[in-house]
């Protein structure tokens, strides 16, 4: 009997809490095309200088990203990018996150912290280091640079949890169709009408998956549908051990 009604119990909080996810979910920017497009990563390389010229192409029309040259930085140190490759790639939102395991031991939120809080003075070797001191992909590199330093100290300090606000960043994930081909980021900026499609985050612990909490604008929507769910659970779990006693 008690073994039945824990199921119960644990059944009502799953359901609740899947509508609370569809919810969020269905609300979410950026719109991205679900088949891959193709990209053309062009590295630029110095004493102070390391990142990405990215082109991406073939992007359909009515998405929040189109054909056109970004801002692009490594997260992948086991392979690198050939010389001008013409790659076919998925874009994913750093917020939402598709169920491929090694993008969930990523720090998206510190990673996007750093793209939005640039120390001045920085080269694109300074915020190259800083990004690669939060990826996990190949190896993890602790930075060296002093205003690389910096950055990682500030993102550390004040970037859990960070969402982009209006005006800002957001790191859209470019992963190749390919195994062997190294998965990079670029940068895309959110309109001050579109911000509010953000997707929120909470980071429990460091290198584990994201927990998405709602929208910038729409924070009470995640929280109280995720609060009565649990309520749900502990009111059924509660009324289950009295049946019991």
């Amino acid at each position: 009997m008690w073994s039945r009604q824990l199921a119960i119990a644990l059944i009502c909080f799953t359901l609740l809490s899947g509508i609370f996810l569809v919810n969020v979910r269905a609300l979410g920017w950026p719109n991205l095309p679900p088949n891959p497009v193709t990209m053309n990563a062009i590295l630029v390389e110095s004493t102070d200088e390391w990142h990405f010229i990215t082109t991406l192409g073939n992007v359909p029309a009515g998405y929040d990203i189109s054909d056109g040259v970004y801002p692009g930085w490594c997260v992948d140190r086991r392979f690198m990018i050939a010389p001008a490759p013409i790659l076919q790639v998925y874009l994913y939102s750093s917020y939402d996150l598709p169920a491929i395991p090694e993008l969930h031991m990523q720090e998206w939120d510190l990673i996007n912290y750093v793209l939005n809080h640039k120390m001045p003075g920085a080269t694109t070797r300074d915020i190259q280091q800083a990004i690669w001191n939060f990826t996990t992909l190949g190896y993890q590199e602790a930075a060296t640079r002093p205003l690389a330093i910096a950055m990682v100290n500030d993102a550390v300090a004040n970037g859990a949890g960070f969402i982009p606000g209006p005006g800002q960043v957001m790191a859209i994930i470019c992963y190749p169709i390919l195994p062997g081909e190294q998965i990079s980021i670029i940068e895309v900026l959110g309109t001050p009408t579109r911000v509010g499609g953000y997707y929120g985050i909470a980071r429990a612990v460091s290198h584990t998956p994201y927990a998405i909490l709602g929208r910038i604008g729409e924070p009470s929507l995640g929280i109280c549908c995720y609060s009565l769910s649990l309520l749900a659970f502990c009111g059924v779990l509660s009324w289950a051990r009295r049946k019991r006693e």
